[in-house]
């Protein structure tokens, strides 16, 4: 096939689907270029920032499960604790109870001893006033008597 091109005929050949000559290696070369210091500037930079904020993120999730798990031993730790506490002074109540439940009694029985003894001492005290009394009234019922049978013999007399 001829084409005119400035007048004259030139012969063409036919192309195929994929012409391969000097350009084809150019542009493979250009591509390489182009994609070597688009991965160096735009790739990299984006994949090391993605890989920055995974490390913060990550870490900070890791972080944020260590102060968990450390809170959730601290707050283990403190619910031991105020049991123990709670144990002694329980265990505290019951002695003091128990002391003060003893005093009581001892008091109590020192209280119904006194109470006992001044009792004691008040009917002794009433039984020798009685007897005292009794022995009274019988000299003064004797001498009495003898008045009157002074009285009730000698007018008769």
């Amino acid at each position: 096939m001829l084409i005119p091109i400035d007048g004259t005929l030139m012969p063409v050949q036919p192309a195929g689907v994929v012409d391969l000559d000097s350009s084809v290696l150019f542009m493979a070369v250009l591509f390489l270029a182009f994609f070597y210091l688009y991965h160096r500037l735009f790739v990299r930079g984006l994949v090391d920032m993605f890989d920055k904020r995974h490390a913060l993120t990550a870490g900070s999730r890791e972080a944020a499960e260590k102060a968990v798990k450390d809170a959730q031993a601290k707050i283990s730790e403190y619910d031991a604790q105020i049991g123990d506490v709670r144990r002694k002074a329980l265990d505290e109540t019951k002695r003091l109870r128990a002391e003060a439940e003893t005093r009581e009694r001892a008091q109590i029985e020192a209280a119904r001893a006194a109470a006992s003894a001044q009792v004691d001492a008040g009917l002794r005290e009433l039984s020798a006033s009685a007897d005292m009394a009794r022995s009274e009234l019988t000299v003064a019922a004797r001498s009495i008597g003898d008045r009157i049978a002074v009285k009730i013999i000698g007018g008769a007399s």
